[in-house]
């Protein structure tokens, strides 16, 4: 069989796997969500050696994406919420004013149903504005549709996808890195399904953070350059606050060349855009948005690694779950260890910048209460840039967690014992393997 032959029949079983996930696999459905993941993966990792044209590589990606679209969420629930958020909004109610269960309207029959198919009626809201602007004009467009809704914000987010692949094009090419590069993310399964599939709004983040990407290490000049890159990090962070992790990255670059001028000014505009960005919240109510982010340090758990190590041992000593102050305590750890690694970083590169927040943004999740699988996303993206590929494996095993939904559990803790078992060995074993090539990875392209 010739690469040619090879190349298709490895898109077919890709697609295939995909499409398996897209339209057929319920959130407690762990056998059809692993057998679709391991089809769509195996494929993927073939197709990345057999491919030679990254054009071909993206009309495939695109082709699937374009498919998603019409495929309604079957994995996440969020989208209930989203609705729900942009609902209140265009009723001119404050989104964060108020619980959903408490919330002082009369209901129709369509917010009911959101009502009651939300999955967190009693937290307050957590999406930030750039979000909240997106669910408000879905519902502005399409009032009463959950299916109709979803497509809108799916094109939404499509055509966030087109401004990460022009500018991490952008960026491989000024750096004559090979493009096919740029299919580690745009052909990774779990990408396609999670983010454009399920609505995870890490896409919207990653959009912003490629476009900061570009203009800090390649685009434009002078006062036009930090201006660009600031907006987008601030966007970035408008919608999903994660990607703030680069602010100390930055710096150490600034301040390491020596272009203290270009810190003031860029971090200057990113102060007044963040502002821009944030007091809208700030005026209508941020202390409730400040409870739904506790939430998440204080009350769930989901794919934890060091955090149920620790948990473990705390039920041994205390008698009960010590998530309210281990929580936040691993929280603080984690901010240490990214600025750590800020602060000993010697190198200014992009690459260097990649490496370093892949390996800071891995610390912070290894240390967290929850990772879900698409937080997994930022990190496959950082690897197009970085030469490290263990969050390539990482996107596939972290899917393992999906067991929690199945059967009552039961095969939860031994799933994600798999996961980590698997990653802390990929992720030590490239480690070696570079220390002896720098050149070398898990995965060839």
């Amino acid at each position: 069989m010739n690469q040619s032959s090879r190349t298709m029949l490895w898109t077919i079983v890709h697609v295939l796997g995909i499409l398996i996930l897209l339209f057929f696999a319920n959130i407690d459905q762990f056998p059809i969500i692993i057998t679709g993941y391991s089809i769509s993966f195996i494929a993927f990792f073939f197709l990345l050696r057999t491919i030679d044209s990254v054009k071909a590589g993206l009309h495939i990606g695109w082709g699937i994406r374009i498919a998603a679209i019409f495929a309604f969420p079957l994995l996440s629930d969020d989208i209930y919420r989203f609705i729900w958020d942009g609902w209140l909004i265009n009723e001119f109610v404050n989104p964060f004013a108020y619980l959903p269960i408490d919330v002082p309207l009369n209901f129709a029959t369509f917010q009911n149903y959101l009502l009651e198919s939300m999955n967190s009626p009693e937290y307050y809201s957590v999406y930030p504005t750039i979000l909240q602007l997106m669910f408000a004009i879905t519902v502005l467009i399409i009032p009463t549709s959950i299916i109709g809704q979803s497509v809108v914000l799916k094109l939404m987010l499509l055509g966030f996808e087109i401004i990460t692949v022009r500018y991490a094009l952008k960026i491989l090419r000024h750096f004559n890195k090979d493009p096919r590069l740029i299919l580690l993310y745009f052909l990774n399964p779990l990408v396609i399904v999670e983010l454009m599939g399920n609505l995870h709004m890490e896409l919207v983040m990653i959009s912003g953070f490629s476009v900061l990407l570009y203009y800090f290490f390649c685009g434009a000049r002078g006062p036009k350059k930090a201006i660009i890159s600031a907006f987008a990090l601030s966007f970035s962070v408008a919608a999903k606050l994660i990607t703030l992790i680069a602010v100390p990255f930055l710096i150490k670059r600034l301040i390491q060349n020596r272009q203290i001028s270009k810190l003031v000014q860029f971090f200057g505009w990113f102060a007044l855009f963040f502002a821009l960005f944030f007091i809208p919240m700030f005026l209508l109510n941020y202390e409730n948005f400040g409870k739904g982010l506790d939430l998440y340090f204080q009350k769930f758990e989901f794919n934890s690694s060091i955090y149920y190590l620790i948990r473990l041992v705390g039920f041994w000593i205390k008698g009960y779950n010590i998530i309210g102050s281990l929580g936040p305590s691993l929280a603080i750890l984690a901010a240490i260890t990214i600025l750590s690694i800020a602060f000993f970083e010697k190198k200014t590169s992009l690459e260097s910048l990649s490496t370093s927040m892949l390996f800071g943004l891995s610390a912070y999740y290894f240390l967290s209460t929850t990772v879900h699988p698409w937080y997994t996303a930022l990190l496959v993206f950082l690897s197009v840039f970085s030469g490290y590929r263990f969050a390539i494996f990482w996107s596939f095993l972290a899917v393992l967690s999906y067991a929690k939904y199945y059967q009552g559990g039961v095969y939860y803790f031994p799933a994600i014992t798999v996961e980590y078992v698997l990653l802390f060995g990929a992720i030590a074993h490239e480690l070696y393997i570079r220390q002896l090539d720098p050149r070398r990875s898990l995965l060839k392209i």
